[in-house]
């Protein structure tokens, strides 16, 4: 029961607003870096059969060759490039989505994150600030040289 004269404290509108805005900033925040990854990526990817490749060399000058006497299938991986060819196509041709997700992200953040004024958000916003650039400048390269 209330007791008469006694009311609940309860939150300006605009202020639980501006909460409930910064939170959002503060979730885009951390989505950004999802699509960070898959824009690194989706731009590193040309990398990774070279890393296998060399990542299987090394194996067999480290062993002088006798990894294969021991597992004769080991040798098979040399010429089983092809599925992982197809996945790093397929992370190469992401770039067009990663790149401009990670751009609206960073930048809405950045713009929920102005919202709070009970709490500065000034590293976050400089992260936010660091990725989009770093997205506009990988998209502007993957324009202009025609990767399409």
């Amino acid at each position: 029961m209330e007791e008469k004269g006694v009311q609940a404290a309860t939150t300006p509108k605009n202020i639980l607003a501006r909460m409930q805005v910064a939170h959002l900033g503060k979730i885009t925040f951390n989505l950004q870096f999802l699509a960070v990854a898959v824009m690194a990526a989706s731009v590193l990817s040309f990398l990774a059969m070279a890393v296998f490749y060399l990542l299987l060399l090394a194996v067999t000058l480290v062993t002088l060759g006798l990894i294969y006497a021991a597992y004769p299938s080991l040798k098979d991986l040399w010429s089983g490039g092809a599925v992982l060819e197809s996945i790093f196509n397929t992370l190469a041709a992401s770039w067009p989505y990663a790149v401009p997700a990670a751009l609206a992200l960073s930048v809405a953040s950045i713009i929920f994150l102005c919202f709070d004024y009970r709490q500065k958000h000034v590293a976050r916003i400089t992260i936010s600030a660091v990725i989009a650039v770093i997205s506009v400048i990988v998209l502007v390269i993957k324009l202009v040289g025609g990767a399409a």
